[in-house]
């Protein structure tokens, strides 16, 4: 998807590894028919990116906007925001060793969005948060679970 053209000469024995190819007519039907769903109910889309990787595919997938998104990690989080991404959503559970990581994205984006599952982990982010004197707050986000029990 880095590209939404053929290149000549290209084939599927010489694409990068990895690689999204798809049929970007149906990509883009799919993502309007979910942008519209999502404003039929009164409700902010907000798209995981983690299969494509790509800014083509976010922007697809926001209607344009450099908004909004779903990552599943900082290095996803960081290459976004590097593409102008302002609204950025982790969302896999925080670790102490990610705070630093964290922090940089939350200082550096208008919004920058984590996600906890324990008390614990939001006492340590507090505390991580002072020892720095940073001054924009986290946004948490906390993880509930829905009955599937996953880890």
């Amino acid at each position: 998807m880095a590209s939404s053209h053929h290149v000549p000469g290209t084939t599927k024995e010489t694409l990068r590894s990895p690689c999204l190819v798809g049929y970007l007519d149906k990509i883009q039907r799919n993502c309007e028919r979910m942008l519209g769903n999502a404003e039929k109910m009164g409700c902010a889309l907000r798209p995981h990116v983690k299969t494509h990787k790509t800014l083509e595919g976010a922007l697809l997938q926001t209607g344009g906007r450099k908004s909004r998104i779903v990552v599943s990690t900082l290095a996803e989080a960081e290459f976004f925001a590097q593409g102008g991404f302002d609204d950025i959503l982790y969302a896999v559970p925080l670790t102490p060793d990610k705070f630093p990581s964290a922090m940089a994205l939350t200082e550096s984006l208008e919004k920058f969005h984590v996600l906890v599952d324990s008390v614990e982990i939001v006492s340590q982010l507090l505390q991580f948060r002072r020892d720095k004197n940073d001054t924009k707050e986290f946004s948490v986000w906390v993880m509930v679970d829905g009955g599937y029990h996953r880890d």
